[in-house]
């Protein structure tokens, strides 16, 4: 595959593939599963989505210019190729299908009350058939220019919301003797960060991607940073006894505050 990306490019394709709705139900999850030191088992959850990605990343810059198909067939066989292939196919459909259907209902709940379910799922697959259309290149650029307004979009919300949030509600911050709950909240807390395995299929360069892992790694630790900002910012103002009772946990964050400066 001839097709090559900068090194943002790929770094702002997995923040597009791993952010997304699943953020909504995210403060939920954390604070049913490890209280008010989910932070711990987020950055627990970001070492380990660190290792996976370099792993990833480390065989496609290997094979230069191959993805998972083409090296595949190398390391593994024809036939055990099919057999990833398959899997990833119909997992990839899988969760395509199930993210629109789910970011639809959200919509839906929340802002386009009247709006059908089908139409907004017909919007979703219309731009994703342009995008697929437009090639990869196209799509890197969009998840560049999308993603940065989405970072900087969410750290001054978030950061907004933390200012009318309390801080008792995130006391204790660290309980010792839970550590092996906090552990074992990590199989909860790693699900968010499903969408670093689009690097499989993302060509790579030795000579424009010398710098590759640096950059991989630096958007995994900001998607971490920014989902212990967005759960902690939550849990200020909701308070975990509240929170794990709003599967929209972020929406029902915000519907609560009130900045009268911010009223127009």
């Amino acid at each position: 595959m001839k097709e090559s990306l900068t090194n943002r490019q790929i770094a702002f394709c997995i923040f597009g593939l791993v952010v997304g709705y699943g953020v909504l139900s995210l403060p939920k999850n954390v604070a049913e599963n490890a209280g008010t030191g989910g932070w711990f088992t987020l950055l627990i959850a970001t070492a380990i989505t660190m290792i996976s990605t370099y792993i990833i990343t480390y065989l496609g810059y290997v094979h230069e210019n191959k993805t998972i198909y083409e090296y595949s067939n190398i390391l593994v066989g024809k036939y055990i190729t099919y057999i990833f292939i398959l899997i990833y196919s119909i997992y990839f459909f899988t969760i395509f299908t199930m993210l629109i259907r789910l970011a639809c209902e959200a919509i839906k709940l929340t802002i386009l009350i009247k709006t059908p379910v089908w139409a907004l799922s017909l919007l979703f697959l219309s731009v994703a058939y342009y995008a697929v259309v437009k090639r990869l290149g196209v799509i890197a650029r969009i998840c560049e220019i999308y993603g940065l307004i989405i970072i900087i979009g969410y750290i001054t919300i978030q950061l907004t919301v933390l200012t009318q949030g309390e801080l008792m509600n995130l006391k204790p911050f660290f309980v010792v003797g839970q550590i092996q709950s906090y552990i074992k909240a990590t199989l909860v807390t790693i699900l968010p960060f499903i969408g670093i395995e689009i690097l499989i299929i993302i060509p790579f360069n030795k000579k424009n991607n010398k710098r590759i892992f640096k950059y991989t790694a630096f958007m995994v630790g900001v998607i971490g940073i920014l989902y212990i900002l967005i759960v902690e910012s939550c849990i200020s103002v909701m308070g975990v006894d509240s929170i794990i009772h709003y599967k929209d946990a972020l929406f029902a964050t915000i519907r609560r505050i009130d900045i009268k400066s911010l009223e127009f």
